[in-house]
């Protein structure tokens, strides 16, 4: 901070809405909420988010004004012109790649800084006093460029220590132990498997292997990165059964936000009016394995080899016969249930 300036002082920093507006959904996607467990915690998540993307940013800044001091330096041959120039050039840059730049509407958004925050901040005074850049502009521009970056890796960023403690006990072959936001009197202990991101580039997931205290039954889980509370590893000399495995594949491929723990295969007949539909609904549109040819009546049979929840979840929103289930028969008879008591609850 400034000389004489706590470190405590807020800090004001000023940005298009549309850039603060996505910082707050992005707070909010990523569950940084207050002890209330329902208010954006902003000050936190902004903490969190210089903690864990300064070091990269720098990076890209370092990057940036290396490149573009070598094509200057046969032009400017002093050492602090060429400094300034490069750094302008930089800035103007990111600014202009800011999509929210020509807006007119702008919006402030006060930070305190933290002790996550006060070394970084520290830094990031003495290198903009270097480049006559206000803190407010190099916040603004680091807010930017972390809002480039996909939703999966913003959440890590976000999670910066969690995402570090997972993807070391999955490289060392470790044991995780943790406890969730929902239940944090509950110590899960499991054996990791990948952390990966659900399709269209969403959330992030911790797929692992878990026991049943009671049965002791492996299964596979997977659990929300920003759900996770306080992971570390432990030494373990186990490791993931092979069947369980295989269901952890198929999460990974079909999506890892849905647990799978059985071979079911499924088999969806849709109408002309389903098929339509199914191209439709995008969201959580279930991977296809197979399909047969059409008949002549329009009809054409899908087969899935997915979650049976994310079955049920997708095609619930399709209209009553568009499809029909051929199998299993539990889905079907579920899938018939929750249109019935729909009508039901309609009249």
């Amino acid at each position: 901070m400034k000389p004489g300036i706590a470190n405590t002082e807020t800090i004001k920093i000023n940005m298009p809405e549309s850039l603060a507006r996505s910082l707050l959904n992005d707070a909010a996607g990523f569950e940084v909420f207050k002890k209330d467990g329902e208010t954006v915690n902003l000050n936190s998540f902004i903490s969190s988010l210089i903690a864990g993307y300064y070091e990269k940013y720098q990076e890209e800044l370092s990057e940036r004004l290396q490149k573009t001091k070598t094509l200057l330096a046969s032009y400017i041959r002093n050492p602090d012109l060429l400094n300034q120039a490069s750094m302008e050039i930089v800035s103007g840059d990111m600014a202009s790649e800011n999509p929210a730049r020509k807006e007119a509407n702008s919006q402030s958004i006060k930070f305190r800084p933290t002790r996550e925050t006060d070394g970084i901040i520290t830094e990031i005074e003495e290198k903009r006093r270097m480049t006559h850049e206000s803190l407010s502009g190099y916040f603004r521009h680091m807010l930017g460029s972390y809002m480039q970056n996909p939703i999966y890796e913003r959440e890590r960023i976000i999670y910066y220590q969690n995402t570090a403690a997972i993807e070391r006990a999955c490289s060392r072959g470790e044991s995780l132990v943790f406890t969730c936001r929902d239940n944090p009197g509950f110590l899960h202990t499991v054996i990791p498997y990948s952390l990966v991101h659900g399709p269209e580039e969403l959330y992030n997931y911790l797929l692992c292997q878990e026991s049943n205290d009671s049965s002791r039954k492996k299964t596979a889980r997977s659990y929300r990165l920003c759900r996770i509370v306080n992971p570390r590893a432990t030494p373990s000399d186990k490791r993931i059964d092979s069947r369980v495995r295989d269901c952890l594949v198929r999460m990974e491929k079909y999506g890892p936000q849905f647990m799978i723990n059985d071979d079911v295969v499924t088999c969806v007949r849709l109408t002309a009016d389903g098929r339509k539909s199914f191209q439709k609904i995008y969201q959580g549109r279930p991977i296809v394995d197979r399909k047969d040819e059409e008949d002549s009546d329009g009809h054409v049979n899908l087969y899935f080899s997915c979650s049976q929840e994310q079955l049920f979840l997708y095609f619930r929103r399709f209209n009553p016969g568009e499809i029909t289930i051929l199998y299993p028969q539990k889905l079907k008879k579920r899938l018939y249930q929750f249109h019935y008591d729909h009508l039901k609850n309609l009249e």
